[in-house]
């Protein structure tokens, strides 16, 4: 009873040892017993520990994040994902998180202070935690990862980057970002600021918002192609 009443103190312990930017993000229940405890300790302690294995958290000194999400294997995303996926507290707080790594900073009036790894964008998260299957947080971090590999994001010369996309690119692209509902979901935006961000000349181009079931796998192998044959072209130059 001593050790199995000593849990929800470990636990919280554990969490203290994520920097406090983001340990501030985690919640945790109000009311709680030791055998919430007890099934909830192992794939918290096994989130916190693959997560700070990745370097996500306790960034070095000059690194930027981008830096090491595009690096993530499969093999660390898939663990990440499982680990992630079976603590309730994880899930209960991964919007407050993934807003944190993704969204733009904005202050009361909805100007941006800081870039996210998506730019300016401010991400639409979940309304149910339940949302956060093992499947969904792997296809996130999966799909992150090829958009900053690919330089599409931060790029100087979109026009050079898109034009330089090649095949197994664009389909590893739209596998990744068709199988992500998050993404799916705030796909309109991303590709919206990528347009904004092209040195167009006189041309001018609107992304049509579609819904979430119409962002498959061969409408955005399409579009990432048609990207590339236009940037190509020299029409946008």
């Amino acid at each position: 009873n001593i050790i199995k009443n000593a849990i929800p103190v470990l636990a919280k312990v554990g969490i203290n040892q994520i920097p406090e930017e983001y340990a501030d993000l985690i919640v945790i229940p109000s009311e709680t017993d030791a055998d919430y405890w007890q099934t909830e300790l192992r794939p918290l302690i096994k989130a916190a520990l693959s997560l700070l294995s990745t370097g996500i958290l306790n960034l070095e000194e000059n690194e930027k994040i981008e830096d090491v999400i595009s690096e993530l294997s499969d093999e660390k995303i898939e663990e990440l994902a499982m680990y992630l996926s079976q603590s309730n507290i994880l899930k209960d707080s991964l919007n407050n998180v993934i807003d944190k790594l993704v969204s733009a900073e904005v202050d009361e009036d909805g100007n941006v202070i800081k870039e996210g790894l998506l730019g300016d964008i401010v991400v639409k998260g979940f309304n149910s935690s339940s949302e956060w299957t093992e499947e969904e947080i792997c296809s996130i971090f999966k799909g992150l990862s090829v958009i900053l590999k690919a330089g599409i994001i931060d790029s100087e010369d979109y026009i050079q980057t898109l034009s330089g996309l090649n095949d197994e690119t664009i389909e590893t692209l739209a596998s990744s970002l068709s199988n992500s509902k998050f993404i799916k979901q705030n796909l309109s935006e991303i590709l919206k600021m990528l347009l904004e961000e092209m040195n167009t000349g006189e041309n001018e181009f609107t992304i049509q918002v579609l819904e979430e079931d119409e962002w498959t796998e061969l409408e955005l192998s399409c579009i990432f192609n048609a990207f590339r044959e236009i940037a190509k072209s020299g029409l946008l130059s």
